[in-house]
């Protein structure tokens, strides 16, 4: 298979998702300046009208713990779930921490809280955010983050199936 050509910036890390192809053929990596996966990136591909929005790094324990739970290889996931991006400085402005893209109704936006009175706040303030508002506290395992993301997730993956399969 031939190489695309594409000219991105450089990326760091944190910018680097490794997600499944969609034929379950390994692990790709990915920069989440775009929304396309490597091979199909050309010139000619890529979006001139967006511009590519700056990433932002994770502003608190829970979002670097998150996105490093997210992002590990040896977990089980959901067969839906492809990979975690952190959001633009833009998104983030806008009520948005991460975007959980699947393989079937693309990216679900998230919001992380600790607390209920987070999530007041952030509704206050973005009464018409797109984002799913999860509150994760410090206390809990790597597995009741998971179950609870996954399934807050899973909720509006199958709402969002379910409205496509009406129209």
């Amino acid at each position: 298979m031939r190489k695309a050509h594409h000219s991105l910036p450089e990326t760091s890390e944190l910018e680097i998702q490794e997600h499944l192809d969609p034929q379950g053929n390994g692990l790709q990596r990915h920069s989440s300046f775009s929304r396309f996966p490597p091979e199909t990136l050309t010139d000619e591909s890529i979006p001139r009208d967006k511009e590519r929005q700056p990433r932002r790094a994770p502003s608190n324990g829970m979002e670097r713990r998150f996105l490093k739970l997210l992002r590990k290889k040896q977990l089980r996931f959901p067969e839906w779930y492809m990979y975690v991006r952190i959001s633009s400085k833009k998104e983030d402005q806008h009520g948005v921490d991460f975007h959980i893209k699947t393989t079937d109704v693309g990216e679900i936006p998230v919001q992380l809280k600790s607390s209920f009175a987070g999530v007041r706040h952030h509704e206050e303030r973005w009464p018409r955010s797109p984002a799913i508002t999860i509150i994760l506290k410090d206390h809990y395992s790597d597995e009741e983050i998971l179950e609870k993301t996954f399934n807050f997730v899973g909720e509006r993956r199958e709402r969002r199936l379910g409205l496509l399969r009406s129209s």
